[in-house]
């Protein structure tokens, strides 16, 4: 009996494999004219362009923007909530997030090392996070009813974000 079995599941293995890898190749992401057909085309895109700070007053009631000084700066509004800022400054990448939200919305995950408080009596506060061998950077601050979140993971010094944080309007 244990003979038979084993032979008729044997037998069925291929048959399982080929069905998996039919099933595989009908959801996967293939190029037609230009576009793209399948599961990921229908997944929405978490972030949206948008021009500029106005936007983020008109659209999110806040009022932020990067440091005079800053480089190749992009603004988005991600999860149709929170204002995105990407810049360089000073040969760095930072990113920049506003939200009337109390949550921790930096997408930064791993292990706080550190944690300094950078103006007595305020809610300004520098944090390290290591995430394997990685050390990121982030400082969060409130300001009427709004979290602000500056986040460096290029490996940035406490120095370098500290004078990004100073140079914010």
């Amino acid at each position: 009996m244990k003979k038979l079995l084993s032979t008729l599941l044997i037998l069925l293995m291929p048959l399982s494999f080929a069905a998996c890898a039919a099933q595989g190749t009908a959801g996967t992401e293939t190029q037609a004219s230009g576009g793209t057909e399948g599961p990921i085309s229908q997944l929405a895109n978490p972030l949206e362009p948008v021009d500029g700070p106005a936007e983020y007053q008109a659209r999110l009631g806040i009022q932020v923007d990067a440091p005079n000084g800053a480089e190749a700066v992009s603004y988005a509004i991600l999860f149709q909530r929170i204002a995105d800022i990407t810049f360089l400054f000073d040969g760095h990448e930072y990113d920049l997030r506003a939200a009337a939200e109390e949550e921790d919305f930096s997408g930064l995950y791993g292990t706080e090392e550190k944690t300094e408080e950078l103006v007595p009596g305020k809610t300004a506060t520098l944090t390290s996070i290591r995430s394997g061998e990685e050390v990121y950077l982030k400082i969060t601050w409130k300001s009427g009813g709004v979290t602000y979140i500056l986040i460096n993971t290029d490996g940035a010094e406490e120095a370098d974000i500290k004078a990004v944080f100073t140079a914010l309007p």
